[in-house]
């Protein structure tokens, strides 16, 4: 239980807290709804996991993994009804959003934002177009941090879904790490904005080692702990 430490002070998701952001909310609510998925509670974690994408949308991500998981069981009904439950009272909220503001709460936000990119890791490969050494030094932090855990993640829940071995902790971990190679080039320019939409890959690794009993897939997740040094000051990356 105490590798929990390494998603309860992962930097990303302590910055929610320091500067006062949904994460630590949204993620938890996640969190229990995935433990109430596991223990055949489905409406209760329809329930939360709606709540959770009414908090921050990037929190579907996990609502996907949990849907490909049911399409992969051939779980027509429950897939149908957790894309009803969590789905309705987003698409409502966002019509209400686009109402209110002219705009849907779905999308690249930020100052300056940047679309979503359609070649992996290219958001972060655009830094070089304009700074190498800044590029470098990005790579030097992103890369140990999101980059190759992310291409790990995919390689492993991959050959776990071709092996026939089908679990939610498998399916969730697999979209959290698809979902970050395509974030656009204005997050991947920020290392505290890009460890706070990892938050779902370090519960993600922290599940599927726990499945797996893998004490060193468990043991490296410890790794994430040096995001808390993103917090004490950022400004010193050249960014």
């Amino acid at each position: 239980r105490w590798y929990a430490l390494a998603y309860g002070f992962y930097g990303g998701l302590v910055a929610g807290l320091r500067l006062d952001l949904t994460e630590p909310l949204a993620y938890g609510l996640v969190q229990a709804g995935l433990w109430a998925f596991h223990k055949e509670q489905r409406w209760t974690a329809g329930g939360l996991l709606a709540l959770a994408a009414l908090t921050k949308e990037t929190t579907l991500v996990a609502v996907a993994g949990l849907l490909l998981y049911l399409v992969l069981k051939r779980q027509w009904k429950g897939a149908f009804g957790l894309g009803l439950i969590v789905g309705v009272p987003f698409v409502i909220w966002q019509g209400i959003l686009w109402v209110w503001l002219g705009t849907p709460g779905v999308g690249a936000g930020g100052d300056m934002a940047t679309p979503f990119e359609l070649v992996p890791f290219w958001g972060l490969l655009r830094v070089a177009l304009v700074d190498w050494r800044v590029f470098w030094i990005l790579l030097a932090v992103l890369g140990p941090l999101i980059v190759l855990p992310s291409i790990w993640a995919l390689v492993v829940t991959g050959r776990d879904i071709r092996g026939g071995r089908h679990h939610p902790w498998v399916t969730v971990l697999l979209l959290q790490a698809a979902a970050l190679p395509f974030l656009p080039n204005s997050t991947w320019r920020e290392p505290l904005a890009m460890a706070r939409l990892a938050v779902g890959l370090v519960a993600g690794t922290l599940l599927y080692g726990a499945r797996r009993r893998s004490k060193r897939v468990l043991t490296y997740s410890l790794f994430w702990l040096t995001t808390l040094a993103l917090l004490i000051d950022e400004s010193a990356l050249p960014i």
